[in-house]
C-alpha cells in the first residue's frame, strides 16, 4: 500500500492444483508435522530483534474482544448443547465448565508471556498441500503471543483424536527442535508445554490443570472474524414454507454463526443452527436426520458442521 493513500497492489496465487485440506476429516500426523515446521519458521522470524517493530502492527492474543465475546457466549452455548444432546457429561468436563470463565482469562494472560507472530486460525481448511510443500492462507486473526498457542490450536482443532492421542509431548518437542534450529534457544519445554495446555484440549482429566482449555476454547485466542453474509439473501428473511429454509450449506451455517451469533450476539439463531441433528456426509455437505424417524426427510438438508 502506498503511504498516505488508498492505493495498493494485491498479489494473488492460483492454488487450484493444490490439495485444500478438509477440516472435517482432519490432518494426518505427517501433515501436522509439516505445518508445525512452518509455524516454527514464522515464530522464529518474529523472535529476531530486528523484526520487533513489525510485530507492533499486530494485536496481542489477549484482547478485550477475545474475552468479551467467546467467554460470555460459552454459557449459552453450553446450555444449548445440554438441551440438544443425549450424551452424558463426564464429571471432569462438568467441573471444567464450572470454572471455564476464570480458566479462560488465566490462559489468555499466560499466552502473552512471549511475543511471537501467531497465525491465529491454523485450521486444516486454511492449508493447501502439494506433496511435502505447504501454503497457508487466512491471516486475518494474526496476533502476538506464545508460539505454542498456534501448536495447540493446530493439534486440538486439526487432528482426529485417534491420530493425536499419545503424540502431544512429542509434537511439542519437535516444534522446539525446529525453533532451536532457527536460533530460538530459550523456549524451554516446561514453558512451552504450559502454554500448549493453556491453549489446547485437556487431554488427560486425571491430571487436570486449572488453566487448561477445552476444544471450544481453542478459538478463544482468536479475534472474532468479520464474516460476510452468505449468498442467497438475508438470514432473517430467506425462509420458505413453514418458516424453515429447505437448504443451508455448511459455509452458510459457519458464516451465520460467526456473523450473527458472535458479532450481533443473537443467541436465538445459535439455537436454530444447532437445533437440527447433523451427521457427516461428505466434504462440505451434511444430511439432516429426523430424530423422530431416524431417517432423512424428503429434500431437506443442512450444512455439515463439526
Amino acid at each position: 500500500m502506498v503511504k498516505g493513500s488508498a492505493d495498493f497492489v494485491l498479489v494473488l496465487e492460483d492454488l487450484r492444483d493444490w490439495d485444500n485440506a478438509d477440516h472435517l476429516a482432519g490432518l494426518s500426523l505427517d501433515r501436522a508435522r509439516l505445518c508445525i515446521e512452518q509455524l516454527a519458521g514464522l515464530h522464529a522470524w518474529s523472535s529476531e530483534g530486528g523484526n520487533a517493530a513489525a510485530l507492533e502492527a499486530f494485536p496481542s492474543i489477549d484482547t478485550p474482544m477475545a474475552r468479551d465475546l467467546p467467554v460470555p457466549a460459552f454459557g449459552p452455548g453450553w446450555d444449548i448443547y445440554l438441551d440438544k444432546s443425549s450424551e452424558s457429561v463426564p464429571s471432569a468436563v462438568a467441573g471444567f465448565v464450572e470454572r471455564f470463565a476464570e480458566a479462560a482469562g488465566q490462559a489468555l494472560q499466560a499466552l502473552t508471556e512471549r511475543s511471537m507472530l501467531l497465525h491465529g486460525d491454523i485450521r486444516a481448511d486454511n492449508m493447501f498441500f502439494d506433496g511435502d510443500q505447504l501454503k497457508v492462507v487466512d491471516f486475518q486473526l494474526a496476533a502476538r503471543g506464545a508460539g505454542a498457542a498456534d501448536i495447540a490450536y493446530l493439534v486440538s482443532q486439526g487432528l482426529p483424536t485417534e491420530v493425536r492421542r499419545g503424540h502431544d509431548e512429542a509434537l511439542i518437542r519437535e516444534y522446539l527442535a525446529c525453533l532451536s534450529a532457527r536460533g530460538v534457544m530459550d523456549y524451554a519445554f516446561d514453558e512451552a508445554w504450559r502454554h500448549y495446555r493453556c491453549g489446547g484440549l485437556p487431554h488427560d482429566p486425571a491430571r487436570d490443570h486449572p488453566q487448561r482449555l477445552g476444544r471450544l476454547a481453542g478459538a478463544l485466542p482468536c479475534i472474532v472474524r468479520e464474516a460476510h453474509r452468505p449468498r442467497g439473501g438475508d438470514h432473517r428473511r430467506d425462509r420458505r414454507a413453514g418458516g424453515v429454509r429447505m437448504t443451508r450449506s455448511a459455509r452458510e451455517v459457519v458464516e451465520l454463526y460467526n456473523l450473527v451469533v458472535w458479532n450481533e450476539r443473537d443467541f436465538a439463531l445459535a439455537e436454530e443452527l444447532m437445533g437440527d441433528t447433523v451427521v457427516r456426509h461428505e466434504k462440505g455437505r451434511g444430511q439432516y436426520v429426523d430424530p423422530r424417524r431416524g431417517r432423512p426427510p424428503h429434500r431437506r438438508h443442512v450444512g455439515s458442521v463439526r
